[in-house]
């Protein structure tokens, strides 16, 4: 397949967007407080009514199972749009760090819009210093890539190959 860096880096960035919101699904379909917290916001506006308890936990079991769903829905649409990405790209650590970087990023945004997390100094650090060696490893990676090549195309080398008798 012929490469096309800018579809790879694209696709990349999608990938790295629905790992995110695959983890976002995941936790909604994983804890019911969340989904409790929600639901009570929405329900507060239409009616003053605490009675409805019952209704409330099949509405989150229901919620839950959606969400459910939806990661996995969304797991494979990042899986296709990786694949897609590692295809059309001629160096793997390429795809790779975009998705990373993108995946970390939304979900920092995602953590602080949805669940109202807050970013701390050690999670700063913490992606700093991973930024920090994914790019280390795509210069190191690169530079690889780069002397192998010279060294490939500067050869003379032959290969015969001899019959044996």
């Amino acid at each position: 397949m012929k490469t096309n860096q800018k579809l790879a880096l694209q696709c990349s960035i999608l990938s790295g967007l629905f790992a995110s919101l695959a983890s976002v699904f995941g936790k909604i379909a994983t804890s019911s407080k969340i989904c409790q917290s929600y639901l009570q916001s929405i329900l507060s506006i239409y009616t003053d009514d605490d009675d409805s308890n019952e209704i409330q936990i099949w509405l989150i079991r229901a919620i839950q199972i959606l969400a459910f769903a939806a990661m996995i829905l969304v797991n494979s649409i990042m899986w296709t749009q990786f694949s897609l990405a590692l295809a059309h790209s001629r160096y793997t650590i390429q795809v790779t760090t975009v998705n990373t970087v993108t995946n970390f990023i939304c979900s920092a945004i995602f953590g602080i819009i949805i669940f109202n997390e807050t970013i701390t100094i050690q999670w700063t650090i913490g992606i700093t210093l991973i930024l920090i060696g994914i790019i280390l490893l795509k210069r190191n990676d690169t530079s690889i890539i780069n002397r192998s090549s010279n060294s490939i195309s500067n050869s003379n080398t032959k290969l015969t190959f001899e019959k044996e008798e």
